[in-house]
């Protein structure tokens, strides 16, 4: 405990130069000595620094409160504590500078000031006089570090124009630049600053990989507007990133429209899918196992029409077109029944029984996959970009005329004869 205050300063001289480290990696090589990384990975190391240098300014706080409330002040304290100060306050200002996030002469001013008074004291413990921090110093340098740190979380607000916003962007994650031109005047301010700086700063790299957003405002006519500007300019290779409450509708209107929009950014009507908030399914029992074996099938009766359950244990079947390999239907059948596209089949509606097809000139494939068994897990979970290509696959087999937004076809899923017999003399038992 003697020695902790002294120890929590030592602490908060390592935490700035760890700090000024992960500030100093960049996703751009700009020089000897400064690491280059992927853009997220420079994004993830400046968040950890702007935690440490928030560590480093508490600490500033501890070691004085510590010192005061157990009396153990020191010469080694007075002396050390407002060098590690120092030391802070520059780490802090030349990270600044280097990411263009300050006025220089700023930073001259203020750094001249702390160097003179670091200076003073030097001058007066040589002549053996130890000068302490009082408190308005100490919260002159809490305040000053607190603003550092806020500074560093609004950086945006620190620049006069969008054209050095844009430029600084750019020159921080130049691989993976998308700037927002609809901050002022789209096409009077956003894409020329955009194309102004993609060439200055982005072309020199050899980079043309780039994109510009549109957030609000007339999408279909500014996005024409802005390719039109960018084609001119040379930039055809980047690209054109619309956003602001999309949805399928909204997308598809502008599609419709011409809007020469690359990307489509889909963000609060996915996650809260608008259209349907709620997704009302249940689990329901549809089967039991007997004593010796036998699967004995359930059903839940309801007076409403839709909540009355498929009995049974199943099996689900996808037909396909030989043809063209388009979907025909879904097909469940009682889990002991074998479809293996060997014979021609009856599909009929499970509502309209009338309407019935007979398919011959198919492909089968059988949809359920064993997760356990035996109680051990024997299936290995896809990435998701194996995902997202299995879905993308099973989409462009279904029909145009089931895929489209207006007065879709219906895509039927189908009962075996056998399964909807069953159903139905469960519904009859049940009405006894």
């Amino acid at each position: 405990m003697k020695n902790l205050p002294n120890r929590i300063t030592l602490s908060r001289i390592l935490l700035i130069f760890v700090f000024v480290a992960l500030a100093n990696i960049r996703s751009d090589s700009v020089g000897f000595f400064i690491p280059t990384v992927s853009p997220e990975s420079a994004q993830v190391c400046h968040i950890i620094a702007y935690i440490v240098a928030i560590l480093a300014a508490f600490t500033d706080m501890l070691d004085g409160y510590l010192a005061r409330r157990f009396h153990l002040e020191s010469d080694f304290g007075r002396l050390v504590d407002p060098l590690a100060d120092k030391i802070f306050v520059v780490g802090t200002f030349v990270m600044m500078a280097e990411y263009k996030l300050m006025p220089g002469w700023i930073i001259i001013v203020v750094l001249t000031r702390e160097f003179m008074v670091t200076g003073l004291r030097m001058l007066a413990t040589h002549k053996g006089v130890v000068i302490s921090a009082d408190k308005w110093g100490k919260l002159k340098t809490i305040l000053q570090m607190i603003s550092l740190l806020i500074g560093g979380a609004a950086w945006v607000q620190m620049f006069d124009s969008e054209y050095e916003a844009f430029k600084t962007y750019c020159e921080l994650y130049p691989t993976n630049a998308t700037l927002l031109v609809d901050t002022y005047n789209t096409l009077k301010s956003g894409v020329p600053n955009a194309i102004r700086v993609f060439k200055e700063v982005l072309w020199p790299k050899g980079i043309k990989k780039c994109a510009i957003r549109l957030d609000s405002g007339d999408i279909a006519y500014l996005s024409k507007k802005a390719r039109k500007m960018l084609d001119d300019a040379g930039l055809t290779e980047c690209k054109i990133v619309a956003s602001n409450s999309l949805d399928e509708d909204i997308i598809l209107a502008l599609i419709r429209q011409g809007a020469a929009v690359d990307a489509f950014g889909v963000g609060e009507r996915m996650i809260t899918a608008k259209s349907a908030p709620v997704f009302g399914g249940v689990y329901k029992l549809c089967a039991r196992e007997a004593p010796d074996g036998t699967i004995i099938p359930k059903i839940k009766i309801s007076e409403n029409a839709a909540k009355i359950t498929n009995p049974h244990y199943k099996k689900v079947y996808r037909l396909y077109d030989k043809e063209n390999g388009k979907a025909i239907a879904d097909y469940i059948a009682v889990h002991d029944e074998v479809v293996d596209g060997s014979a021609p089949i009856e599909l009929f509606d499970p509502d309209y029984t009338w309407k019935r097809k007979t398919v011959t000139d198919y492909t089968v494939r059988e949809l359920q996959v064993p997760i356990f068994l035996g109680g051990k897990c024997v299936y290995k979970s896809p990435s998701t970009t194996e995902i997202r290509d299995y879905c993308a696959k099973e989409v462009e087999t279904l029909w145009d005329e089931v895929k489209r937004f207006e007065n879709p076809h219906n895509y039927y899923v189908d009962l075996s004869q056998r399964l909807w017999d069953i159903k139905h003399e469960l519904l009859k038992q049940g009405n006894k």
